[in-house]
């Protein structure tokens, strides 16, 4: 048996988000340490630096508006082993969350580079169009967007956001085609009450470049595309929700046209000792592949159980099932929490490929069986 053993390593300078009137600059750090051993075929290590300054600044303004600017950077270096020997390795600095808001109790405007987050679904995201997060990784670390975001919120509790991006190349979320460079994207959604729980409906148009899925030689190609989402959530007594998307690309180069994929999921918290709360998701996507190409769909089932141990514990497992290749994946957190420090223990068994269901995440290297130790401190 061969061991593969990787380190991570990251420090962490965020702000402490102060009330929304509070002013002048506001910080704080948080620093990180992980390693990685597992029993992969590939024997590798790897390993990650980062260091994210973050300064914080608000003011209040009248009639309850608010002004606040964000502004981090994230400068990071890795690198990745093979046999004893450094196959990659990369070193970059660059803009975090840089961002200026407008804000009032119903109405926010934010300008710069962000994350943008929404949907119903907790593990699988059909609607993860703007981020690429795992939730199994301990440290739940993505790049933004850059763009405007504008939301309202009505005084019945529904909300209408609006967006538009611009400069942001690379594929994100569940995307295999990139966005064609100098183009805008925009794109909005819509939430409201609807049978004691929430309803929504999103839309995003871009340019996508699919250059990449043409015949070697083939000139420069892009094709519009339109993406559409629909998520709900309720508590029924157990909590239940649905998310799904569905993206259309006017290109002959892909084998299909439609790209859909959708989650269904439910959770409930037994009276177990101090709550044992399970959580359920079916997931399934089809994703973008050049018309050559054989179906890449997948089909995941998904399962997680959190335990609370006393104040500062917290157990979870988590069982994913991907029926297409009949690949098991299982992973075991216990978590620690104290005043200013996090412990993550972290055991798993997976397929020696890295799971193509965690595109670009640092957990989508856990591959093997084998462990991972996290170390948080936040001050």
């Amino acid at each position: 048996m061969r061991l593969r053993a990787g380190l991570v390593v990251s420090l962490w300078l965020a702000a402490v988000p102060g009330p929304a009137s509070a002013q002048g600059l506001v910080a704080g750090v948080e620093a990180s340490a992980a390693g990685v051993a597992s029993t992969a075929p590939d024997v590798n290590r790897q390993y990650l630096l980062r260091a994210i300054p973050q300064i914080d600044w608000g003011r209040a303004l009248p009639a309850a508006w608010t002004l606040d600017v964000t502004a981090s950077v994230a400068a990071s270096t890795s690198g990745t082993y093979a046999s004893g020997q450094k196959v990659s390795g990369d070193s970059d600095v660059a803009g975090h969350r840089v961002w200026i808001r407008l804000a009032s109790p119903r109405f926010e405007a934010r300008v710069g580079l962000q994350h943008i987050s929404f949907g119903s679904a907790s593990v699988f995201r059909p609607l993860m169009w703007f981020d690429r997060l795992d939730a199994r990784d301990p440290l739940q670390f993505t790049k933004g967007v850059y763009g405007v975001l504008a939301r309202y919120v009505t005084p019945g509790n529904a909300s209408v956001w609006a967006w538009g991006l611009y400069g942001n190349e690379d594929p994100r979320g569940w995307d295999t085609l990139s966005t064609e460079p100098d183009t805008p994207e925009f794109g909005g959604r819509a939430q409201a009450p609807f049978l004691g729980g929430e309803i929504a409906g999103s839309y995003h148009h871009r340019v996508a470049d699919t250059t990449p899925f043409l015949p070697p030689g083939s000139p420069p190609a892009s094709a519009s595309e339109n993406r559409v989402g629909v998520d709900g959530k309720w508590d029924a007594g157990i909590g239940v929700w649905f998310e799904t998307s569905v993206t259309h690309t006017d290109s002959a180069a892909l084998r299909s046209r439609w790209q859909p994929s959708w989650t269904v999921g439910a959770d409930y918290t037994f009276g177990i000792g101090q709550g044992l709360s399970l959580l359920g998701e079916q997931f399934y996507i089809d994703p973008a592949v050049p018309g050559a190409a054989a179906p890449a769909a997948m089909k995941v089932t998904a399962i997680t159980a959190t335990y609370p141990i006393g104040v500062a514990n917290m157990l979870t497992g988590a069982f994913y099932y991907e029926w297409r290749r009949t690949d098991a994946y299982r992973f075991v957190e216990w978590r620690r929490t104290y005043d200013h420090w996090r412990l993550h223990v972290i055991g798993f068994w997976n397929p020696d490929q890295a799971s193509p269901f965690a595109p670009g995440s640092q957990a989508s290297a856990l591959t093997g069986k084998g462990v991972e130790l996290a170390v948080v401190a936040s001050y």
